[in-house]
């Protein structure tokens, strides 16, 4: 670890931090899978694709994709030991 000047916070070098790649691989298959559900949403009429709660057809599993995928690739860096 290096300090700074003569304060006792240490820095921690780029090369310290460590990541778990599968979150990281989990992320970004959560986060494509949310934006290919978004083009359909956009590209396809709506009676053919169609995320039903009760008689409604909602937008949430591409909203919930992409919130996963986001919570983990952020959580996906580790600090070091």
């Amino acid at each position: 670890m290096l300090t700074v000047g003569c304060s006792d916070v240490p820095m921690v070098r780029k090369g310290d931090w460590k990541m778990e790649k599968s979150r990281l691989i989990g992320g970004i298959i959560c986060l494509a899978l949310a934006a290919f559900l978004s083009a359909l949403w956009f590209a396809l009429p709506q009676n053919e694709l169609m995320f039903m709660v009760g008689d409604s057809n909602i937008y949430l599993p591409p909203i919930i994709l992409a919130i996963a995928g986001i919570l983990l690739i952020v959580t996906a860096r580790k600090k070091p030991a």
